[in-house]
């Protein structure tokens, strides 16, 4: 299926309510600005956010977060990624708070030890890892001390998580803080994240990846 014919396919999915495919349909969108004028272009991604946003599945709200921060499949919107990520944390007790304190982490440190305290509370280990890191940066003169023991304590909260039967939602997006994948969780885990928009955007580096070359053919 190519990109033109994905776009048709997703807006009718999204037409019928589905939240996912509204996303699929703005990137094409993002990616296919030939299609139509572009004040339809801005007024129909516009319209396919706001239809996505309508999602009641926190995980994909999140997702759909994050490509707006990113803003490399999706227009960069700061604003509309906390829109989704607010929502989110309506649905859950950890995913809409860990997004936004990971949004804010560098620049509002206080803010996201909040939104990690949260989160943290409600059983999600990479935001209890970050309550605690940012808390001891708030004591500089026995920070050091504090994080050992707090160290000691997160090994024990790690090895309790990893016997419970939500091990999926104790250790969601781990690798943000591991840098990379762990085998003794990934035994364990389905997936570290759920990757809804992967298809379509391998999809669109094809497509703009043999546009430019036809491009430079034609030079």
């Amino acid at each position: 299926m190519n990109l033109e014919a994905l776009f048709f396919d997703r807006m009718a999915r999204a037409k019928l309510g589905d939240t996912v495919a509204a996303v699929e349909a703005a990137i094409c969108i993002h990616f296919l600005p030939d299609t139509m004028p572009q004040s339809k272009n801005d007024e129909l991604y516009g319209e396919l956010i706001e239809r996505a946003l309508k999602s009641v599945n926190s995980e994909i709200l999140v997702c759909t977060g994050d490509e707006l921060v990113e803003g490399k499949f999706l227009k960069k919107d700061l604003k509309a990624a906390h829109e989704f990520y607010f929502r989110a944390d309506q649905y859950s007790g950890y995913m809409g708070a860990y997004a936004l304190g990971r949004l804010h982490f560098r620049v509002k440190s206080e803010l996201s030890e909040r939104l990690f305290k949260k989160a943290g509370k409600n059983g999600h280990i990479p935001s209890v890892l970050l309550h605690h890191e940012l808390a001891c940066k708030r004591i500089p003169l026995f920070g050091y001390f504090v994080r050992m023991i707090l160290a000691l304590i997160d090994v024990i909260g790690i090895q309790l998580a990893l016997r419970s039967s939500n091990v999926q939602d104790r250790f969601w997006r781990y690798q943000d803080i591991t840098f990379g994948a762990y085998p003794v969780l990934d035994a364990k885990l389905r997936e570290d994240r759920l990757k809804p928009y992967e298809s379509v955007k391998r999809l669109v580096i094809t497509a703009t990846a043999g546009s430019s070359e036809r491009s430079v053919g034609r030079l």
